[in-house]
């Protein structure tokens, strides 16, 4: 039977991504898995990178490249033809060993037991000791941000067999570690720059996504979130402002690291019903250095461009997103002759004021009590209107206190919201 080879070659930083269920497993430790390190102009600054295996002498290669992150948020760990920000051949690798600190505030001593590593070196792990890789950098005489990476992989692929379709198969698959290392040398800081080099709009019935790629034209890795406000041209009015986002973000509120001379691909849906007409769409992106992430906002860049919204999409977004229950199930746990009173918030996200109609099942009036109807004021540029629906649950003495029924919001247009209560016994 014929039999087909086929390679995978994966990139990560202090993770592992696996194809197929193993029971091998590569490298215990890796750390840290990031390296920051500040040299002053012409000096020499030094690290260690700590390696242990997870087997009996493992045979792993090292090896140096550069690193900088594609548009879709992933790591690239390859070198780079005249890439000015190189550091990779500012750094030579050796194996050290460290020294005992004196004090707790002392830092770590490093001492070399071995000669200068080759470009790529194969190192043999311990189960049961550390292995420590020395870093030694020589800064360069200008002031700025440098960038490299380590490659730590199997000196070996690992073998997975199997069968697809009756054929056999082998999967060759080479799990590779990357370390990112950023290089600070003192001096004037390198100016930050970008340019939003392309803005795009996806106008579906059922959402609407904004897209936006990002160039970093300064001299420095950046942070950098954005957000868009979608102006309705006839009116004025903010009709949203979502947070762009950026792909695989590194941060929960969706900022994107970008290295010099890359860019980022950010994107943003929509959460409010629109009205149909023209939009102006005003992206602002705010930008930090990597020197001071948590810091305030150091520069923003700015780009307005527009987009059309049918009247079939605005009639089909009302419906979708008009109202909002901020849950579609209530559960409580009772006993009989039990008291419960709660309130439920009801939220309308559309720009003009909305009445709703609230029902409930025949009978369920004698243990639930609830209003029959509401009125939402409009909402308002980035405040959509909430108010809070107060309800009884009162189970008569001699009755089994479980039971369920459905409570449903029927707004004057658009989509009703059926929120499920469900009462337990105790």
């Amino acid at each position: 039977m014929k039999k087909s080879v086929v390679w995978f070659i994966m990139l990560g930083i202090g993770f592992t991504l696996l194809l197929f269920p193993t029971a091998s497993s590569f490298a215990e430790k890796i750390s840290p898995p990031r390296i920051y390190m500040v040299i002053q102009r012409g000096k020499i600054g030094k690290a260690v990178l700590t390696l242990r295996g997870t087997e009996l002498n493992e045979k792993v290669l090292l090896y140096l490249t550069d690193v900088t992150i594609d548009r879709r948020g992933s790591y690239r760990f390859e070198e780079i033809e005249d890439w000015k920000y190189s550091a990779m051949d500012r750094i030579k690798l050796r194996k050290v060993r460290l020294v005992a600190k004196e004090t707790p505030e002392e830092e770590a001593k490093i001492r070399v037991i071995a000669p200068l590593y080759e470009k790529r070196e194969i190192l043999t792990l311990k189960m049961s000791a550390d292995t420590y890789i020395g870093l030694e950098v020589r800064a360069p005489y200008k002031s700025g941000e440098y960038y490299a990476g380590i490659i730590v992989e199997p000196s070996e692929p690992e073998i997975l067999r199997g069968l697809v379709d009756g054929e056999a198969i082998e999967v060759q698959r080479i799990r590779r570690f990357g370390i990112p290392i950023t290089i600070t040398v003192p001096g004037r800081a390198p100016r930050l720059g970008g340019e939003i080099i392309e803005t795009s709009s996806e106008i579906g019935e059922d959402q609407i996504k904004i897209f936006v790629t990002f160039e970093n034209t300064g001299g420095m890795l950046e942070y950098v979130k954005g957000k868009v406000s979608i102006i309705n041209k006839e009116n004025k009015r903010v009709y949203d402002d979502p947070v762009l986002k950026a792909l695989v973000p590194l941060s929960p509120d969706g900022t994107g690291e970008i290295y010099p001379e890359g860019i980022r691909d950010f994107e943003a849906e929509v959460s409010r019903p629109l009205p149909a007409g023209e939009y102006d769409l005003r992206t602002v992106f705010e930008i930090k250095t990597s020197l001071a992430p948590d810091a305030k906002v150091q520069k923003k860049i700015r780009k307005t461009t527009s987009f059309t919204i049918p009247e079939t999409v605005a009639m089909k977004q009302r419906e979708l997103l008009t109202l909002v229950a901020e849950t579609q199930l209530l559960q409580f746990n009772l006993k009989s002759g039990g008291l419960v009173m709660s309130a439920l918030e009801i939220t309308n996200q559309d720009f003009q004021p909305l009445s709703v109609d609230i029902s409930i099942p025949k009978g369920a009036e004698k243990w639930l009590q609830i209003t029959e109807n509401l009125n939402l004021r409009a909402s308002q540029p980035g405040r959509p209107v909430s108010k809070k629906i107060r309800f009884k649950i009162r189970i008569p003495r001699d009755e089994n206190a479980e039971r369920n029924c459905k409570i449903v919001f029927t707004p004057e247009r658009g989509k009703p919201v059926v929120v499920d209560l469900m009462i337990g016994g105790q």
